[in-house]
């Protein structure tokens, strides 16, 4: 009678172990499909992103050009990438540690000056943020080319963005 009841209760053992072994197959799957639909939403993604910009970054309307040197890049190239980011945001991020300053990336919505995307540089100065300057370059076709630019070239580090 002993041996029945061992058999009896290492089936049962056997039979709830399956049980959990199904449930938690079920469960990696149902994750992997969520995840899959998150990653591929770009909606999700947006709002992801806009979310670490608004927490990280100043408020685009809340940087002072009283030191820049932007106009030296022309006057109507400066105002145009202003706008762009006052109306539209910036598309990308970066910060360069070895300065502290940041970088933001925006799209123009048409070209100005053979120029289709602007860099926005500016730096926090006595508790202030202060624009350094805004530039763009003509041999920029693409946001992966401006990301080139800063990444490799100037050495920003790549914050938010596509």
């Amino acid at each position: 009678m002993e041996t029945k009841n061992r058999n009896e209760y290492g089936q049962a053992l056997v039979e709830y172990g399956m049980i959990i072994l199904l449930a938690g197959v079920v469960l990696l799957i149902a994750l992997s499909m969520a995840g899959s639909a998150i990653e591929s939403s770009p909606g999700f993604i947006d709002f992801i992103d806009s979310l670490v910009m608004d927490a990280a970054l100043p408020p685009l309307d809340n940087v002072d050009t009283d030191i820049t040197h932007a106009e030296k890049h022309g006057i109507t190239f400066s105002e145009a990438a202003r706008n762009c980011f006052k109306n539209n945001g910036a598309d990308m991020a970066f910060f360069r540690s070895s300065d502290e300053h940041w970088a933001e990336v925006c799209k123009l919505d048409e070209e100005v000056d053979d120029q289709r995307y602007a860099i926005q540089i500016y730096t926090k100065i006595k508790g202030k943020w202060q624009e350094i300057t805004i530039f763009g370059d003509s041999s920029w076709s693409s946001l992966a080319d401006v990301e080139a630019y800063l990444t490799d070239g100037a050495g920003y580090s790549h914050v938010v963005g596509p």
